[in-house]
Protein backbone atom coordinates (compact mmCIF):
# COMPACT_ATOMS: atom_id res chain seq x y z
CA UNK A 1 0.00 0.00 0.00
CA UNK A 2 2.77 2.44 0.69
CA UNK A 3 4.23 1.56 -2.66
CA UNK A 4 1.15 2.91 -4.48
CA UNK A 5 -0.09 -0.53 -4.87
CA UNK A 6 2.64 -2.48 -5.88
CA UNK A 7 0.71 -5.73 -7.39
CA UNK A 8 3.80 -7.46 -6.60
CA UNK A 9 3.98 -6.54 -3.54
CA UNK A 10 0.15 -6.90 -2.98
CA UNK A 11 0.68 -10.34 -4.35
CA UNK A 12 3.24 -11.09 -1.88
CA UNK A 13 1.30 -9.91 1.03
CA UNK A 14 -2.03 -11.62 0.01
CA UNK A 15 0.20 -14.70 0.17
CA UNK A 16 1.60 -14.03 3.30
CA UNK A 17 -1.86 -12.99 4.96
CA UNK A 18 -3.01 -16.43 3.42
CA UNK A 19 -0.68 -18.68 4.94
CA UNK A 20 -1.16 -16.73 8.66
CA UNK A 21 -4.86 -17.45 7.97
CA UNK A 22 -3.88 -20.86 7.34
CA UNK A 23 -1.43 -21.75 9.69
CA UNK A 24 -3.12 -19.70 12.67
CA UNK A 25 -4.91 -22.47 15.41
CA UNK A 26 -7.39 -18.34 15.34
CA UNK A 27 -6.44 -15.91 13.73
CA UNK A 28 -7.36 -12.05 14.35
CA UNK A 29 -9.52 -10.64 13.62
CA UNK A 30 -7.41 -8.05 11.70
CA UNK A 31 -5.71 -10.91 9.95
CA UNK A 32 -8.97 -11.15 7.53
CA UNK A 33 -9.32 -7.32 7.56
CA UNK A 34 -5.74 -7.01 6.58
CA UNK A 35 -6.42 -9.65 4.19
CA UNK A 36 -9.34 -7.77 2.43
CA UNK A 37 -7.66 -4.78 2.12
CA UNK A 38 -4.80 -6.56 0.20
CA UNK A 39 -6.87 -8.20 -2.26
CA UNK A 40 -9.26 -5.36 -2.76
CA UNK A 41 -6.01 -3.61 -4.41
CA UNK A 42 -5.27 -6.28 -6.44
CA UNK A 43 -5.89 -6.09 -10.07
CA UNK A 44 -6.09 -9.83 -10.32
CA UNK A 45 -9.35 -11.68 -11.98
CA UNK A 46 -11.21 -13.12 -8.53
CA UNK A 47 -9.67 -11.08 -6.37
CA UNK A 48 -12.46 -9.44 -5.50
CA UNK A 49 -13.75 -13.06 -4.08
CA UNK A 50 -11.03 -13.06 -1.91
CA UNK A 51 -11.69 -9.85 -0.50
CA UNK A 52 -15.36 -10.17 0.56
CA UNK A 53 -14.36 -13.37 1.64
CA UNK A 54 -11.89 -12.03 3.89
CA UNK A 55 -14.07 -9.08 4.74
CA UNK A 56 -17.05 -11.52 5.85
CA UNK A 57 -15.15 -13.39 7.63
CA UNK A 58 -13.77 -10.52 9.78
CA UNK A 59 -16.91 -9.11 10.41
CA UNK A 60 -18.02 -12.59 11.83
CA UNK A 61 -15.10 -12.74 14.12
CA UNK A 62 -14.78 -9.03 15.04
CA UNK A 63 -15.94 -7.24 18.09
CA UNK A 64 -15.39 -3.43 16.80
CA UNK A 65 -18.52 -1.59 16.82
CA UNK A 66 -20.38 0.02 13.15
CA UNK A 67 -18.52 3.34 13.21
CA UNK A 68 -15.20 0.94 12.79
CA UNK A 69 -16.42 -1.55 10.59
CA UNK A 70 -19.36 0.65 8.54
CA UNK A 71 -16.99 0.65 4.90
CA UNK A 72 -16.46 -3.28 5.24
CA UNK A 73 -20.20 -3.44 5.57
CA UNK A 74 -21.24 -1.59 2.92
CA UNK A 75 -18.31 -3.49 0.72
CA UNK A 76 -20.19 -6.45 1.62
CA UNK A 77 -23.85 -4.96 1.50
CA UNK A 78 -23.12 -4.04 -2.05
CA UNK A 79 -21.42 -7.39 -2.95
CA UNK A 80 -24.63 -9.35 -1.49
CA UNK A 81 -27.00 -6.64 -3.96
CA UNK A 82 -24.52 -7.56 -7.31
CA UNK A 83 -25.26 -11.60 -6.25
CA UNK A 84 -29.00 -10.61 -6.50
CA UNK A 85 -29.05 -9.02 -9.66
CA UNK A 86 -26.89 -11.41 -11.10
CA UNK A 87 -29.71 -14.21 -9.84
CA UNK A 88 -32.50 -11.97 -11.22
CA UNK A 89 -30.76 -11.93 -14.58
CA UNK A 90 -30.38 -15.65 -14.52
CA UNK A 91 -26.88 -15.73 -13.65
CA UNK A 92 -25.08 -17.42 -11.37
CA UNK A 93 -22.89 -15.45 -8.76
CA UNK A 94 -18.97 -14.67 -10.07
CA UNK A 95 -18.08 -16.17 -6.51
CA UNK A 96 -18.04 -19.17 -4.70
CA UNK A 97 -21.11 -20.52 -3.02
CA UNK A 98 -19.16 -20.12 0.91
CA UNK A 99 -18.00 -16.63 -0.01
CA UNK A 100 -21.73 -15.65 -1.15
CA UNK A 101 -22.52 -17.96 2.63
CA UNK A 102 -20.26 -16.09 4.68
CA UNK A 103 -20.83 -12.34 3.13
CA UNK A 104 -24.81 -12.99 3.77
CA UNK A 105 -24.35 -14.17 7.41
CA UNK A 106 -21.48 -11.18 8.45
CA UNK A 107 -24.09 -8.34 6.59
CA UNK A 108 -27.47 -9.98 8.47
CA UNK A 109 -24.47 -9.94 11.71
CA UNK A 110 -24.30 -5.67 10.86
CA UNK A 111 -27.61 -5.12 9.19
CA UNK A 112 -29.36 -4.00 12.73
Amino acid sequence: IENKDDQEALQQAGARFEDLITEHPDPPDYFFKNAGITFGRLRLVGNQCKMVHNFSRYLLKTSEGPDQTKDIVKIVRDYIAHVKRLKEAGAKADCETDVVNAAKRAYKKYKK
